[in-house]
This record gives C-alpha cells, sequence and structure tokens, in this order.
C-alpha cells in the first residue's frame, strides 16, 4: 500500500509540478543529468533560432550583458526564457540570474493570458525591477491585504486572527538577535523550528520575556523529528506547515503569489501568517537574507556552517521573489525590523544579487553529502 501511495504521489507532483519532479534529481545519483538536461536544451533552442535566422542574439555568449533587453525579448520564445532562467538560477553566479529573471519577468507581461489577471502573480515582485514606478502600481497596502485575503481560506484567516489579531508581534529570525529589544514592548514572539526552552536559556534574563508569549512554526521536518515533544512545549501555540496538522494550527504560506516552483522560505510564512492575523505591529530581526558574516546562530542548525550550503538553500528556494516579498511588505510599512534587516532589504534586487555573490564566490548549485542530499 505505501509503494502505492508513494508512486501515486510522485505523478501528483509530476503532473502539478514537473518543475520540482525534475529538481529531485538534484538529491539522487542522477543529479548530474540535471545540469546536462538543461543544457542541452538551450544549445538546441538556440541553435534552432539561430539556424532560421530568427534571432541575431545569442545569449549562450558571456557579452549578453550589453545588449537591450527590450530588444532581446522581441527574438527569443518565453520558454527559452524560462528554460534560462531557471538554469542560471543553479548554475551560474546570482547576478546573471537577476538578468534573466528580470528579462523572463518582462516577457510575461508580454503574455496576452498574464495581462487579462487583475493582479499577476508575479507583478508585486516585478515592479522591484522597474527603474520608474508604473503608473499602474499595484503596491499599496489596501489592495496588497485585499488580495492575500481573498486567496486564503476564510476559516484558517478566523483562527489566526484569535492569535494575532491587534498583538504586537516579535519575529526571531536564525541570524544573531538585536541586543536593543525591548521585550516588554511585544504581546507575542514567533520563533521558526527553534527549540523554544533553548531560546529561553538565552533570554530568560531580559526582562518582558515569557515562554507564554511564543508561537513556534515548525515545518515538515522538524515536526518529523520533534512530534513527539511538541505539545510538551510550554509556549503559547505550536503552528505546523500545511498540510500537516494533527493536533496543530497550520500557518498561512503565500506560495501562490511567488513566481517559483519551490516555495517560500521560513520567514516569508511566519510574516505572511501573522499579517493576514491582523497583526497591529510586526518587528523583525536575526533576519539577513543569508548575507553577513553568521548565517544561523548557535543551536539552529546542526550541521557547520558551510558555504556551499547556504547556496544550495538560496538557489533551491529562489531568493529573489523571496526577497522581494519582505522588500515590499517593508517598502509598504507593513512591517519593521531592526538595523541589519532594514541595511539588506531597504537595497535594490540588483545590488542584492551583487551582494549575495560576493557572499558566496560565485559558487554554483552542488552536491555536498555522500547520500546525495544537497541540501
Amino acid at each position: 500500500m505505501n509503494i502505492f501511495l508513494k508512486i501515486y504521489r510522485k505523478i501528483n507532483i509530476l503532473i502539478n509540478n514537473p518543475l520540482l519532479s525534475f529538481d529531485n534529481l538534484l538529491d539522487s545519483k542522477y543529479y548530474k543529468f540535471h545540469k546536462l538536461i538543461l543544457k542541452i536544451f538551450l544549445l538546441l533552442i538556440n541553435f534552432y533560432l539561430l539556424l532560421f535566422k530568427l534571432t541575431k542574439y545569442n545569449l549562450l555568449i558571456s557579452s549578453y550583458k550589453n545588449y537591450d533587453y527590450r530588444k532581446i525579448i522581441k527574438f527569443y520564445p518565453l520558454f527559452f526564457f524560462q528554460i534560462k532562467t531557471y538554469y542560471c538560477q543553479y548554475y551560474e553566479s546570482f547576478n546573471n540570474y537577476y538578468y534573466f529573471r528580470n528579462l523572463l519577468l518582462n516577457k510575461l507581461l508580454e503574455d496576452p493570458q498574464i495581462q487579462s489577471q487583475p493582479l499577476k502573480v508575479f507583478s508585486i515582485e516585478q515592479e522591484l525591477y522597474c527603474d520608474k514606478v508604473s503608473k499602474n502600481l499595484v503596491l499599496n497596502q489596501k489592495k496588497i491585504l485585499e488580495y492575500y485575503l481573498k486567496i486564503q481560506s476564510k476559516t484558517n484567516i478566523k483562527i489566526l486572527e484569535n492569535i494575532f489579531k491587534n498583538k504586537k508581534v516579535l519575529i526571531f529570525g536564525p541570524s544573531n538577535i538585536s541586543n536593543k529589544i525591548d521585550f516588554t514592548k511585544y504581546d507575542l514572539i514567533c520563533l521558526l523550528n527553534n527549540n523554544p526552552h533553548k531560546l529561553y536559556k538565552e533570554f530568560k534574563d531580559n526582562i518582558g520575556f515569557d515562554m507564554k508569549k511564543i508561537i513556534l512554526f515548525v515545518n515538515i521536518a522538524y515536526f518529523i523529528r520533534n512530534k513527539g515533544i511538541l505539545n510538551k512545549y510550554k509556549i503559547n501555540k505550536v503552528l505546523i506547515k500545511p498540510p500537516n496538522k494533527g493536533d496543530f494550527i497550520n500557518f498561512l504560506t503565500p506560495s501562490k503569489i511567488l513566481l517559483n516552483n519551490y516555495g517560500p522560505m521560513g520567514i516569508q510564512n511566519v510574516v505572511y501568517t501573522v499579517l493576514l492575523g491582523r497583526a497591529s505591529n510586526i518587528f523583525i530581526t536575526g533576519v539577513t537574507a543569508y548575507l553577513g558574516e553568521q548565517i544561523y546562530r548557535g543551536n539552529i542548525k546542526s550541521y557547520d556552517e558551510n558555504r556551499q550550503h547556504f547556496s544550495n538553500n538560496l538557489r533551491r528556494h529562489e531568493p529573489y521573489s523571496n526577497f522581494a516579498f519582505i522588500k515590499n511588505l517593508l517598502d509598504l510599512r507593513l512591517i519593521d525590523g531592526d538595523t541589519k534587516f532594514l541595511e539588506i532589504f531597504k537595497q535594490s534586487i540588483k545590488d542584492y544579487s551583487l551582494a549575495l555573490d560576493k557572499n558566496y564566490e560565485k559558487l554554483t548549485y552542488d552536491l555536498i553529502f555522500s547520500d546525495f542530499r544537497s541540501l
């Protein structure tokens, strides 16, 4: 029975998210075929277009940055940009990936089916690539919240409002926590995939820190490892990533509004949930978007600090849609954060891409475990 269930799930993922199925090659002994297949596709497409003189540009050569992208996107079909962008996400510099993602978003804007949508999945991100603010700006507090609420279950929203509505919420990221935090200002403290008792040992002497304020968000992996003790945590609430539930409430995830095939990162899930739970104030600390010397503070991860591992995480989860999601909410003053958080998320996506290349020395996706796991 279990075998048939596994086969059914794989077929279901293949149909509904073929790219995610293709990504599974990265965690198998056939991982080298992932890059090889993409390269073959790109070569065949480019050869065909050049052969029949459908384009005079060769986007496989390194001097593409000298081209005017408005001219380039006229000659190349949408599926080329989709494949090329996907290839860059894993196997080229973060800046190259930024460049082609920008092209892809502009190409998508030309698609008649997408143009007819009232609020495009990627348009909130796409605004950040524009030099000038569009006249049809989608970014305002009322519209963005209305859209987010529209795509979520009203039942889930009601449950979360019972937790967060009109509350001042402090969100702890995985990196260093600001030492200027006044815990007395906050009604709730949100924590992600971390043992709250370890947090207690670190902050118990701070006035206003209380275990009963903690809302713990956990993903599937953390849930599987710790499901026997979750009920024993003496905290306010435990929220579980859907569809897992059991005795716990599911948090919300903004996967429908991010243009990527792997879904949002953890902090994006926390912010989205608290925001739609109608918190009155959201303050974020310990979030660096994988920049800086220390990505994770002590006791967060079991593995050693490893730049290749972090680069793999970024590439698999897609950095720019996740960065844009947080940056837009910050620009709309729906969230706030500590000095490091503001420094990172007030920069442009282009500057963020250059900072990632500097931080990871252009490390592309690669295997790091002997059992073929890459994350």
